[in-house]
């Protein structure tokens, strides 16, 4: 079900993160290093599967088995 109002809580200096009230699914992450852009995770969505990502973020974070098209990385 979708409805309500997605509950945030600044988890570090200058990051505000969101997520459902309801069942503490992680919905958004807002950061001063991108003002004017609010992040969506996709697990979010239910049909997760049609959206293509525009770039990676924290690729130098990625788990040693995951294999990301190094061209689409961001910073």
């Amino acid at each position: 079900m979708i409805e309500g109002v997605i509950t945030t809580f600044k988890s570090s200096p200058g990051t505000t993160r969101g997520f459902c009230a309801r069942c503490g699914s992680t919905l958004t992450c807002a950061t001063v290093h991108f003002p004017a852009e609010t992040h969506y995770h996709v697990g979010a969505f239910d049909r997760a599967a049609d959206l293509q990502p525009g770039r990676h973020f924290f690729a130098n974070e990625q788990l040693p088995w995951l294999r990301l098209d190094h061209n689409e990385q961001g910073k």
